[in-house]
């Protein structure tokens, strides 16, 4: 599997995700042995038992989403979410920020994820929806205001 199935209406077993070894380690090893998994952009991830989601960005690193109010700001839903205990063998980055948000220009159909005071391009609605954030909390704003905010990491 190359992208999550944000459609399905239950959480996928951790065996939807691609194979990796080492994978039902039960303490998370330290960040230096990790490695990122790019494959995995896109899914939405929690181990079983705990309440914290990370999303694996596009470099293929772990990033703790900080809360729920983040989390309904950003997504859809909680559909498509994988519990699994591969969440600790996947390289972590800093957590998204408390205020990240999507955003995009009057008159202009380009989408963004601002995230720790920069704009990171989301590049096409296959992204938006492989990603599944959601398109009805993407807010609009003047131009002024988006090219005066620095550039990140293309979002794809």
């Amino acid at each position: 599997m190359s992208t999550p199935n944000p459609d399905s209406e239950r959480m996928l077993p951790a065996d939807a995700l691609p194979a990796r070894e080492a994978a039902g380690a039960a303490r998370e090893r330290p960040q230096a042995a990790l490695l990122p998994r790019p494959e995995l952009a896109g899914y939405r991830l929690v181990y079983p038992g705990e309440t914290e989601v990370y999303l694996v960005d596009p470099a293929g690193f772990r990033r703790r989403i900080p809360n729920r109010e983040t989390y309904s700001r950003l997504f859809r839903d909680g559909r498509g979410v994988v519990t699994t205990r591969e969440v600790r063998e996947v390289a972590r980055r800093p957590d998204l920020a408390q205020s990240a948000l999507l955003f995009g220009a009057e008159l202009d159909d380009s989408i963004y994820l601002l995230d720790d005071g920069r704009k990171r391009l989301i590049t096409s609605s296959q992204v938006m929806d492989k990603y599944w954030f959601n398109w009805g909390r993407v807010s609009l704003v003047r131009r002024a205001l988006v090219d005066a905010l620095p550039n990140g990491e293309i979002w794809e």
